[in-house]
């Protein structure tokens, strides 16, 4: 375990004030090496072995030597030799050399001066080799199972097998395992074959097997094949009888690409790449390493896989350009079993099944799809108020605001200058046990959320998962809490018992973190909350972090050790969060979260992270969300443009927010700091001096707000489906090659192609239309598909097109245009309107806020457009059809039922179905009912 001072470990030595420090796997950091650790820290067969370690008080004519013993028995010691690191600090370090296979090696240290010899505890590892498992020997099978039962590994009493499993269709469970002989099953109705290939019974007796029953889809059977017949596994035995980790490998086609594994950055798609799965907490610059790692990709070749463990793992998607994908994942333990989903389909399909195993995701409110406000740098009510007051003058809608410099900065669970008695740590403070200064940074928190609330504004506060650690400065709360946390255990523990604290290297070091496998540590932890959504009534927590534990050696109250807890973690904590807040506070309250895992989208939102304000940022964002909804994880979103460094631009704000109001969350949000960088849009003004950026904002503000509508309909599909609600092209056209690597432009919803600019001085944008009609969402200029142009954007613009045969609701002003502006209120509809684009059927079942229900079924026929139209409400609704004026007869509209629709120059004011024509465009107001609209075509 690592000492208190987080700096290096203390194992033994510590005579006549001389310490030896060394720890042989650091702190399991994939990413960067302890200058008192072994490397490589699990040596294989072939690799030089170098050994770091440390000694306090550092002096250079010390003789320090390694004692080695190689399978018990001693070879020559080995002199270690002094070094200095980049930093300055000196260290010692010695070259054992090399090692055979499967040996068991022991060494310590000894440490020699004029007077006394010290001599540390003994470390140990054994030398891994990758093997090949055997020939399959005998089979167990149903109709949906199969037991491939392989040969004894070499002298060892323990024989690898693999069971697949058909899940449902199109879906097949791999599951691999060692067991002992003795617990191999032995059916004398089935197969016992003779040795041969994996690869020969795989073509024969497998496929025989997914045939056998009918039920599963031919496809599917295909691609399977395809998978199959060049699949092998590895293990690495570092003992006798003990494995440490599995490899699969698979066949990669010559064009196959790869999709999904999380949120990652730097690529939309990872053929040619090696991506690790590490929950991880990389300020900026993330790249390939991520907070939201997810074991599970998409393949163009028509399946989707997911390794379904916890544990470290590395897929290899064929980086030496090779024809083979590799996944390697530490076992953990000789008995864990460790399986493998293979979903068949298209991307659609895949991501229904994948979230039919892991969890759909739940739906949000409509709230949380509207403009949200956030800056680190508001520390009081005056502040939060005068902000949203100045949202208000600029006429701004936003929804949310999200408060992070709230609390005290060390419970994080009482308001800042609060005043209380101190409690027992196992007692949880009430409103009413609060005072709150009128001269404070917070004199009426529960005034406060009633008036944003009245404004029709939710409220999140900031959470992060750890007891702070206070470098010696007293705070009698905390430290009554600690007390509490350490006595009770409730707390994450190493194997001892002892308490683990968050490294020096990370976000709140030397923190204890609460364990929330522990039932009863989760309900201490949130009930100290509880206040918040009771009393004071917010909606919800910005339950940052979770990127937190760091060692194989811990102990969680699940029985998880740390190498499994590790990815597992963030998924716990904001489990019990968003449990809780439910609970307590209703279905409508939300978390809104960095870390995460597999199934992690079950308890949405989340968000990209800390970004820079830059343009290279602002592409990752974009690429990171594509990638967080092709792993299943649908409602997500980013700081527009950026979040940390110079106060962004007002082109990259702009070209920012206008994808922003394209993506499921829209948010600005600060980095602290001592001058003012908030990313509002009139302090943007204010330092850059350019007015236009409070006009533009506002612009898609609005537009965001008319797009509501549209948003929460198509926010059902995805929680119903898994399909997410900003896609890759990929998923959309899993069929057209050109889609397969596009990264700047993407789909929003079922309707929407959204092509930003995200190019400094970009004023022309490259853009791939698939096959068919499209039309611009805010002209009536039509475009063929199935090809690339360039189409000039001003910086004021966002090219975006409405796929033909679509229909789309808006929420829109009297104006009945777009970008216009209908408030901030979530619950009902200024006008609700359907924008129609037709050039062939199209139909439409819209179900209100109400539980309403509209269905739209539009076509072209020969003598004109025919609309079918029902509504069960109680308000009118308008349907705008784009180029109908091109489409139809210039006379009367005619109503089927008998009733005539008459002309209105003003249809927002007429209290009876009429229509009018704009640009083009054929507008009809339409009262609740059931009726058929012709308009006819002149011949």
């Amino acid at each position: 375990m690592f000492c208190n001072n987080l700096i290096i470990n203390e194992n033994m030595g510590n005579n006549r004030d001389i310490k030896i420090f060394h720890e042989p796997t650091g702190y399991d950091n994939p990413y960067f090496s302890e200058r008192i650790q072994r490397q490589p820290s699990e040596p294989l067969e072939g690799d030089n072995v170098v050994i770091n370690m440390i000694t306090r008080p550092f002096d250079s004519s010390h003789s320090v030597y390694i004692d080695l013993f190689v399978n018990k028995r001693q070879i020559p010691s080995v002199k270690m030799e002094m070094r200095t690191s980049e930093s300055g600090e000196n260290f010692w370090e010695a070259d054992l050399g090399k090692f055979k296979a499967w040996d068991e090696v022991e060494y310590c240290f000894s440490v020699i001066n004029d007077t006394t010899q010290i001599i540390s505890q003994t470390y140990s590892f054994f030398v891994g080799k990758w093997e090949q498992i055997g020939k399959p020997v005998h089979t167990i099978q149903n109709d949906r199972q199969l037991e491939i039962v392989f040969e004894q590994v070499s002298n060892c009493k323990k024989s690898p097998y693999i069971i697949l499993h058909k899940v449902g269709m199109s879906a097949l469970k791999c599951t691999f395992g060692i067991k002992h002989m003795k617990e191999i099953r032995r059916n004398d109705g089935n197969g016992v074959y003779e040795a041969t290939d994996l690869k020969y019974f795989l073509e024969t007796s497998l496929f025989e097997w997914l045939r056998n029953d009918g039920d599963f889809e031919p496809e599917a059977i295909n691609t399977a094949r395809n998978i199959f017949r060049d699949f092998f596994i590895e293990i690495l035995r570092i003992s006798e009888d003990k494995f440490d980790k599995v490899k699969y490998k698979l066949p990669l086609k010559a064009n196959e690409k790869i999709y999904g594994m999380g949120e990652r950055y730097s690529h939309l798609q990872f053929r040619g790449k090696e991506v690790d799965n590490f929950v991880y907490n990389q300020y900026l610059n993330q790249g390939l390493k991520t907070y939201l790692p997810i074991p599970f990709f998409i393949s163009s070749a028509g399946y989707g896989l997911l390794l379904d463990t916890a544990m470290y793992s590395v897929f290899r998607f064929a980086p030496d350009n090779s024809n083979h994908l590799e996944i390697e994942a530490d076992l953990g333990d000789v008995n864990v079993e460790m399986s493998l989903y293979f979903f068949f389909g298209k991307p659609k399909e895949i991501l229904n099944s994948y979230t039919d195993l892991t969890g759909k995701p739940e739906l949000p409110p409509n709230w949380v799809f509207g403009p949200w406000m956030s800056s680190n740098n508001w520390n009081s009510q005056a502040e939060v108020l005068k902000q949203v007051q100045l949202t208000k003058k600029h006429a701004i809608p936003a929804t949310v605001i999200v408060l992070e410099q709230w609390s005290d900065e060390t419970t994080f669970y009482i308001f800042n200058d609060a005043r209380y008695n101190v409690k027992p740590g196992d007692v949880y403070l009430k409103y009413e046990d609060f005072t709150f200064p009128e001269d404070g940074k917070w004199p009426d928190p529960k005034g406060m959320v009633q008036e944003l609330h009245d404004e029709g504004i939710r409220i999140l506060l900031w959470q992060a998962p750890v007891q702070k650690y206070m470098h010696g400065v007293k705070h009698e709360q905390r430290d009554e809490d600690e007390r509490t946390m350490l006595k009770n255990g409730y707390c994450v523990k190493y194997e001892d018992g002892s308490p683990y604290r968050i490294p020096y290297f990370e976000w709140f070091d030397g923190s204890l973190i609460p364990d929330f496998t522990n039932p009863n540590a989760a309900e201490w932890w949130l009930n100290k909350r509880l206040y918040l959504i009771k009393d004071i009534g917010i909606d919800g927590f910005k339950t940052d972090g979770g990127e937190c534990v760091f060692g194989k050696c811990l102990r969680f109250h699940n029985g998880k050790t740390g190498a499994e807890m590790r990815n597992l973690y963030p998924y716990y904590y904001i489990k019990a969060y968003n449990e809780f807040l439910k609970k307590h506070g209703g279905k409508d309250k939300i978390t809104f979260s960095r870390s995460g895992y597999t199934g992690i989208q079950k308890f949405p939102l989340h968000w990209a992270g800390d970004e820079q304000s830059t343009f290279e940022a602002f592409r990752a964002s974009v690429r990171a969300g594509l990638n967080c909804g092709a792993s299943g994880i649908p409602f997500w979103g980013w700081d527009i443009a950026g979040f940390d460094g110079d106060i962004p631009t007002p082109e990259l704000f702009i070209r920012s927010a206008g994808m922003a109001a394209f993506c499921p969350v829209m948010q600005y949000h600060t980095a602290p700091g001592e001058l003012n960088k908030d990313r509002t849009p009139w302090n943007l003004a204010k330092q850059t001096g350019n007015e236009k950026v409070i006009e533009t904002f506002k612009k898609y503000a609005d537009l965001r707000m008319n797009l509501l509508p549209y948003i929460t309909a198509q926010a059902k599909i995805s929680s119903r489906t898994g399909i997410p609600l900003m896609r890759a092209m990929f998923i959309e056209y899993p069929d057209d090659r050109n889609c397969e690597d596009l990264d700047q432009q993407y789909f929003f919803g079922d309707s929407l192609l959204v092509a930003p600019v995200m190019e400094e001085n970009g004023i022309y944008k490259d853009i791939y239309l698939p096959d068919g009609l499209w039309i611009d969402l805010f002209s009536n200029k039509t475009e063929e598909g199935g090809r690339f142009l360039k189409v000039r954007t001003e910086l004021d613009e966002i090219p975006v097109f409405m796929k033909e045969n679509s229909i789309i609701p808006l929420n829109l002003s009297n104006s009945l245009e777009l970008f216009s502006h209908v408030g901030n209120q979530t619950d009902k509809y200024t006008n609700l309107c359907f924008m129609i684009f037709i050039t062939g059927i199209a139909k439409y079942v819209y179900e209100d806020y109400h539980g309403n229900v509209i269905n739209i079924e539009a076509g072209i026929c020969e003598s004109g457009l025919s609309i079918n139209f029902s509504s069960s409400g109680n308000y009118p609704v308008f349907l705008i059809i784009r180029n109908g004026y091109r489409l139809i007869y210039t006379g009367d509209i005619v109503c089927f039922t008998g009733c005539s629709i008459t002309h209105s120059c003003s249809l927002t004011e007429t209290e009876s179905d009429a229509y009018t024509i704009r640009n083009n465009d054929i507008l009809v107001k339409l009262y609740p009912g059931t009726r058929t609209i012709h308009f006819g075509r002149m011949y």
